[in-house]
């Protein structure tokens, strides 16, 4: 996914329950909790690389830290590839992960 070439590996983190009372309070909470378990599960990465995690809730409500990294990402993108669609095709394909991932939970609580 880095248009500068560096190795980059997409951990897809789902399962964990999140949802308490505070998520309906306040948006983004479920995946400000899970950016906070998934850098505290890679922590000993963190020495020798740079761990970025993209949590996207499952309603599309970024983490805070989220944002800017993806703007920087775009950035790359579109210098490389010199295509400014590249911000769109990126969204889609995250909002299509947020969708799949909603499916798949819903078909896993659901017997056919």
């Amino acid at each position: 996914m880095h248009a500068c070439g560096a190795k980059s590996e997409i951990l897809l983190h789902t399962g964990i329950n999140f949802a308490t009372k505070d998520s309906a309070r306040q948006a983004g909470f479920a995946a400000t909790k899970a950016e906070a378990a998934k850098c505290q599960k890679y922590h000993d990465l963190q020495s020798n690389s740079h761990l970025q995690s993209v949590a996207i809730e499952t309603t599309g409500v970024y983490v805070k830290s989220t944002a800017p990294f993806l703007s920087g990402l775009v950035k790359k993108l579109v210098d490389v590839s010199g295509d400014p669609r590249e911000c769109q095709w990126l969204h889609q394909h995250l909002s299509l992960a947020v969708v799949k991932g909603n499916a798949a939970r819903i078909l896993a609580c659901v017997r056919v």
